[in-house]
């Protein structure tokens, strides 16, 4: 049987007696075609049932962590969408008792963050109001978004890999990545190490010393202009999901 991968989507209302679920289906179809079995988790009472049924845990890009769930108290802006609170308390749930169980975890974009706040660290709520940075190169186009509908678009840019970490064995040194972030990782969780950095200095991917947990701020998962969607980190997901449940 091909190892089972549970994901959440994010919350969605379609009016007054409905809530749904929703999740870009390019996940679920790269998770298939890399060889594992895709799956919804929809209860959010029991976290710990998803662990004991599921091989891996594939946490999603979506809408900001609220600032509260890595100790600020207060947003430093309020033009950018957060995810309901619903969300959070069940990713990083979920998150806790599959790193607990040593079970392999893969997190995109808010996945990378959501890891990384489990973990105890911390983020950047702006990377341009906190850093001060000016960015001026193209490959930092993405971390310059200044409200909704440019952080709905994707930029392009390089990073380069760590040399020695398992993120460096699957993409090579250097990689043209897609991404769209107006957040990233400021301080690494407890056990994590940084595995990819932009030009500009962001972290665009971490994993962890000794769990099989790897996470990225791009998007491997879909097409983006030139840019393909690609399947290696999802590849090499699976595998570990396979290995671990042996």
């Amino acid at each position: 049987m091909r190892p089972v991968i549970i994901t959440v989507g994010e919350d969605g209302n379609t009016g007054r007696y409905y809530r749904n679920s929703m999740l870009s289906l390019a996940y679920s179809d790269a998770v298939s075609a890399a060889g594992g079995l895709p799956a919804a988790a929809l209860d959010n009472r029991h976290p710990e049932d998803y662990v004991a049924v599921a091989d891996g845990l594939l946490l999603s890009g979506g809408q900001d962590l609220a600032c509260g769930t890595y100790g600020e108290l207060r947003p430093l802006k309020y033009d950018y969408p957060i995810s309901s609170r619903m969300r959070d308390t069940f990713e990083l749930a979920l998150c806790r008792l599959f790193l607990e169980a040593g079970k392999p975890i893969l997190g995109i974009g808010r996945g990378m963050q959501v890891i990384n706040v489990a973990l105890g660290g911390k983020l950047y709520q702006d990377i341009q109001m906190e850093t001060g940075r000016a960015h001026p190169d193209e490959s930092a186009a993405s971390h310059r978004n200044d409200g909704i509908t440019k952080a709905a678009e994707f930029s392009f840019h390089p990073i380069r890999t760590v040399e020695g970490t398992k993120t460096a064995a699957i993409l090579g040194e250097t990689v043209e990545v897609s991404s769209c972030h107006h957040q990233a990782v400021k301080t690494l969780g407890t056990g994590l190490k940084a595995a990819a950095f932009a030009p500009d200095g962001i972290i665009e991917a971490i994993e962890h010393e000794c769990l099989p947990v790897l996470g990225m701020q791009f998007h491997p998962e879909r097409d983006a202009g030139a840019i393909k969607a690609d399947p290696r980190m999802f590849e090499a997901f699976i595998r570990l999901c396979g290995e671990v449940a042996k």
